[in-house]
Order: structure tokens, then sequence, then C-alpha cells
């Protein structure tokens, strides 16, 4: 009689499936760069020829400085000097002093450099009057306006008044001369044409007369 407690029989062991191996995609060939040319060899330094340097960098201009409040400095500064032709301060001095009056070359370069600094510092205060009014252009008022605001006397003043008169009228005159020589000369060549075209005239008519009186002869 068989035991019915006996265990069951194993069951047999089966392998599980391998799975087929995957394929890897071969990776893409790199792209072939083109080939880079070789640096060309540097050249022998000649040494009997000079080496040449770069340039060395130019320092930016620094603007003009305006900051200087005095005209005769900022004028001596910048170059502007003047000193007018000591022949002229000569003229001068030798017609406002006395006769026996004598003059050192020491007080006449004096009086030049002076007079000079009276120009500069008189040019610069119309100068500033007729930029007050929005001009450019400095007017014989504006120098008359100035020599009253630089305080140099009623004298002064009327002195300058009499030779602006004075020099208008020498300017007036001149162009009133110069427009007269204009209508002579205008009149001289319009006489001098007239003068030869009747010549020209007689000279045709007493040419027609010949051709005429031959031509008589001929017929004749």
């Amino acid at each position: 009689m068989e035991d019915d407690s006996a265990p069951p029989p194993a069951a047999p062991l089966t392998s599980a499936p391998v799975p087929a191996p995957v394929a890897t995609p071969a990776p893409a060939p790199a792209p072939v760069s083109a080939p880079v040319a070789a640096p060309a060899p540097l050249a022998a330094a000649d040494p009997l020829q000079p080496t040449t340097l770069p340039p060395a960098p130019s320092s930016p201009a620094k603007p003009p400085s305006n900051s200087n409040p005095n005209p005769l400095k900022r004028s001596h500064d910048q170059g502007h000097d003047f000193e007018p032709p000591a022949h002229s301060i000569r003229k001068i001095l030798k017609s406002s002093l006395p006769p026996h009056a004598t003059v050192s070359k020491e007080a006449s370069a004096a009086f030049t450099r002076a007079a000079g600094i009276f120009i500069l510092y008189l040019s610069s205060c119309a100068n500033d009057l007729a930029r007050d009014h929005s001009r450019t252009t400095v007017s014989s008022q504006d120098v008359l306006d100035a020599v009253k605001e630089l305080e140099l006397g009623p004298l002064f003043s009327s002195k300058m008044q009499e030779f602006l008169k004075a020099f208008q009228e020498d300017e007036n005159n001149k162009k009133i001369e110069k427009e007269k020589q204009k209508q002579a000369q205008l009149e001289a060549e319009a006489a001098k044409q007239a003068a030869v075209e009747p010549t020209s005239t007689t000279t045709t008519t007493t040419g027609m007369e010949s051709e005429t009186i031959a031509f008589s002869n001929n017929v004749e």
C-alpha cells in the first residue's frame, strides 16, 4: 500500500529564453577638416636696415582754458601780444612834446609797450560790449562806450569823437573822389570811341565815291 503523504515529484527545470543581442549602430565618421596651412617662417632681420617702431599714441588735446579773467594776461598767454610800430609812437611823441624835449630809447620802448597794452585792453572791453548786444563786429560806438566804461574822462571821449568824425569825413571824401575818377575815365573812353567812329565812316564813304567814279569812266 503506497504512502499518500509522500511529496509529489518536482517539476523539471526549464531555462529562461536568452534575449537576442541588440545591434549597436556604428558611430558616424568625423568630418575631414581642410589641412591648416603652416605659418610662414619669419624673415630674418637685416642688421643693415633700421627697425621701424610703431607710432606712439597721441595724447588727446587739452581744451583751452578761459578761466583767466584778465584780458591782458589772457592775450599774452595765447600769444596775442601786440605793439604798435615804433616809428608811429615816435611821431606821436614828437608832435605832443615841446620842441626841445628829447625821449630816450628806453622811454620810447616803454611808450610803445604801454600803447600796445592800452589797445589790447580797450579792444577787449569793446568786444565784450559788442557781445553783450549779440554782435560779432566791433563798431566805433562800441569803442566810445568802452572809453566811458573804463572811465578815461570826458576829455578823452570828446577827442575820440572828434577823431571819428574827421575819419568818417575823410572816408566819404575818398569815396566821392574815387567815383569822380571812375566817371571821368568812362567819359574819356566814350569820347575816344566817338572820335574813332566818324573816321571809319568817312573812309568808307570815300571808297564808295571812288568806286562810283571808276565805274562811270568805264561806261563812257
